[in-house]
């Protein structure tokens, strides 16, 4: 049936239905994107507690790396079994080299996080309050004690912190962090 032949008050519920379904939605979607902006700026405190334990663990690998290489196997490494399949006779050496490459592609990625997340911080190192992101994060520095550093209110470094991190988080995330 055409618009015209429709009555006014029905025309008027339909038009009142429709702004009230797009703005339920609109609504909805404005949720979702805040709730995503949080999970983002959580995840990225998670990447960046976890950036010092990486630069250990890279060299703790590289160093276990080294002795494989130069055939220092210490004992039997978990990896060997995680390759050996039962009734299948692997040469030992290339069961090492497995393990080598496997050890070599987690080094990789490991690698490529630990390069993200410099590149990251790099983006916010001129900032006043940068000393506020590595001393939370990396050496686990109460407030008071940045705040005292700073000389300034622990709200102004928790503020500051928090703009800071969510840069950090558009760095790594793109546009989603911004919510």
């Amino acid at each position: 049936m055409p618009n015209d032949q429709l009555s006014p008050k029905l025309l008027s519920v339909i038009d009142e239905a429709v702004e009230r379904a797009v703005g339920r939605a609109v609504a909805a979607t404005c949720v979702a994107q805040a709730e995503n902006a949080r999970n983002i700026y959580k995840q990225t405190e998670r990447r960046l507690y976890a950036y010092p334990h990486l630069l250990e663990k890279l060299q703790d690998d590289s160093a276990r790396l080294a002795d494989m290489e130069a055939g220092i196997l210490q004992g039997k490494s978990k990896g060997i079994v995680r390759f050996s399949q039962s009734g299948v006779r692997v040469d030992p050496e290339e069961m090492a080299e497995a393990v080598m490459n496997d050890l070599r592609a987690r080094m990789a990625m490991d690698r490529q996080e630990v390069e993200t997340i410099q590149k990251a911080l790099k983006a916010i190192e001129r900032d006043a309050y940068f000393t506020t992101v590595p001393a939370r994060y990396f050496d686990g520095s109460a407030d008071w004690e940045m705040a005292e550093a700073l000389q300034c209110d622990e709200s102004t470094v928790r503020r500051n912190r928090s703009r800071l991190v969510r840069i950090v988080a558009i760095r790594l995330y793109g546009a989603i962090a911004v919510g």
